[in-house]
């Protein structure tokens, strides 16, 4: 069973691939797009298969945005930790997971972008938003990858650290030779099998393949890390002097309450309410 949040990065991982590979099966099997190599895009353009495309990959937005913010109070918790014992370096590493934010909810952005603009629609603002989504999330990756790394060994495994900075290379890698062949060299090729520029087009469209995937398993790294985290909601009352209190809600109170018009509850409340 899955311990605090950690269910939170395996099920954006798991819809990511789920969203990426439902397009393109139904697309191919209803034979709208060629089952070798089309960009994911592509493959959930014709319907059905692009209703499924923007309403899952709508939902990722939100799970990407949800992780990272997580992620984002973890490690802002560890470095405030930090100041209590030694603060050397501790500012670069709140500004660095600020800017870390603001990445994510750039990426979080674009991928919204990629999901309700087709690129059969408007290819151009289709494109900005798959730059956005990609370009802050590489980043992302290799600012993360150096905060874990000077948190290892305490905070963060020698392994997660590794993987993370193998995921980030991979993925820069990946980006520049599918923005060289795909959209450098391949950007006006065609289906037709004799058209030289399409196999650039294909190898393009396969680093994208990978960067999903390779973006997929950066975000099971954060499992190990999300277990320490849950989620609970809070009850608070606001008194007419502006004091905000929370008291103990228990079952009987709740059960006690519940019969209470809405006059009573105020009145319930202010008697409760600490001087």
């Amino acid at each position: 069973m899955a311990r605090g949040l950690s269910w939170l990065p395996i099920l954006t991982s798991a819809l990511l691939l789920i969203a990426s590979f439902l397009t393109y099966s139904v697309g191919v099997a209803l034979g709208h797009v060629s089952y070798l190599f089309p960009y994911i895009s592509e493959a959930g353009v014709q319907y059905p298969e692009s209703s499924f495309f923007s309403f899952l990959f709508d939902v990722i937005a939100l799970l990407i945005l949800a992780n990272i913010y997580v992620h984002y109070l973890l490690y802002g918790a560890y470095f405030n930790h930090m100041l209590l014992f030694d603060n050397t370096g501790v500012a670069s590493l709140q500004t660095t997971n600020a800017v870390c934010l603001a990445l994510g909810v750039i990426a979080s952005i674009g991928t919204a972008i990629i999901a309700n603009f087709p690129v059969n629609d408007d290819v151009y603002v289709h494109m900005t938003g798959a730059f956005l989504s990609f370009t802050s999330a590489l980043i992302y990756c290799l600012l993360q990858s150096w905060m874990s790394y000077r948190l290892s060994p305490q905070i963060v495994s020698s392994y997660t650290v590794t993987a993370r900075m193998l995921l980030s290379v991979l993925c820069i890698t990946a980006y520049i030779t599918g923005f060289i062949c795909g959209g450098a060299l391949g950007w006006d090729a065609t289906e037709a099998t004799d058209d030289p520029l399409l196999q650039y087009r294909r190898i393009g469209a396969g680093c994208e393949w990978f960067l999903v995937f390779a973006l997929s398993v950066f975000f099971l790294t954060y499992t190990k890390d999300l277990r320490s985290i849950d989620v609970s909601l809070r009850l608070l009352f606001y008194d007419r002097g502006s004091k905000m209190w929370a008291p103990e809600i228990t079952n009987d109170v709740l059960a006690r309450l519940h019969d209470l018009s809405y006059l009573d509850l105020v009145e319930k409340v202010e008697c409760l309410a600490p001087p």
